[in-house]
């Protein structure tokens, strides 16, 4: 459960971000801030001043350096793998889906429907958030109460009964999931998702088993201390097991590669920022 307290701090950088110069920002996401709390967009609305977002920036990348650029790099990954397969994908199911405004964002220019599933605290208050800002949405994001540590996605009779009937292949998402997870939830999870139809697609992301291992902290002490130390990280892979982890659950692997790999060297050198290494970013394919 202490994975919970953590939905909020992604979709808080994101917010964030948007106050940054057109031309220096790295992801847009207009969706971002309805997503807070009533506090937190007052304290996001801050950073409007420039002062105000390099010192949230600044402290952000002190802990855990190049986190920050790390995050909205990762969800400008997924969002484009997702825009470049829309026409082949009957729906995107969305595993930990947190309170990451994904579903605005795509459904802004792509009519698909979602399916989100995360704990059942996070969805009735992601639900309640879209009721408000975006009720016509509701009719095409349907929202999935489970702790996936604890449940099985398939006992959850209504989802796989909707999944089954859609005739395309499918888009699977787990963004900053896995590592909350234990092997059991890892296990249950993944053979869900051997169950998916050909062709369907999967993005996720994973944390270096170095770090979690402490043999390669990657500048992240803080990070380890808080959340491997805690025990809120678990599981982790690395670049030389995720194909064969895949491979055992009928999936191939098409990348395997961090937010470096992506970036803008130029854009991050304007704004000071790097890229991290802790966290690598996957796309497959369903054989």
């Amino acid at each position: 459960m202490k994975a919970i307290n953590t939905g909020n701090e992604p979709v808080t950088l994101s917010a964030m971000e948007q106050f940054a110069d057109k031309d220096l920002r790295i992801f847009t996401d207009d969706y971002a801030i309805i997503m807070l709390t009533p506090g937190m967009r007052f304290f996001i609305r801050l950073c409007r001043f420039p002062w105000f977002r390099n010192w949230i920036i600044s402290s952000s990348e002190k802990a855990m350096p190049g986190g920050y650029a790390g995050i909205l790099y990762r969800k400008q990954y997924i969002d484009q793998k997702i825009i470049s397969c829309v026409d082949k994908i009957s729906a995107l199911v969305e595993i930990g889906a947190g309170y990451d405004s994904r579903a605005l964002r795509i459904s802004s220019n792509y009519c698909i429907p979602f399916f989100e599933l995360d704990y059942q605290k996070t969805m009735a208050e992601k639900k309640s958030i879209i009721q408000r800002s975006a009720p016509s949405l509701l009719n095409r994001v349907h929202f999935y109460g489970i702790d996936l540590d604890h449940d099985k996605i398939d006992d959850e009779q209504k989802l796989v009964k909707e999944l089954t009937q859609l005739k395309k292949p499918l888009f699977f998402v787990l963004e900053a999931v896995t590592q909350y997870l234990t092997e059991n939830g890892i296990e249950s999870v993944f053979q869900f998702l051997e169950k998916a139809p050909e062709d369907s697609y999967l993005a996720f992301t994973y944390v270096d088993r170095d770090f979690l291992g402490g043999r390669d902290l990657m500048h992240w002490e803080a990070a380890y201390r808080k959340y491997v130390k805690q025990g809120i990280w678990r599981f982790g892979l690395t670049k030389k097991t995720s194909k064969a982890f895949l491979n055992k659950y009928g999936w191939e692997l098409l990348e395997d590669i961090t937010p470096e790999n992506i970036s803008s060297k130029e854009l991050l050198a304007k704004r000071g920022l790097q890229v991290s290494s802790v966290e690598r970013l996957v796309f497959a394919r369903k054989l």
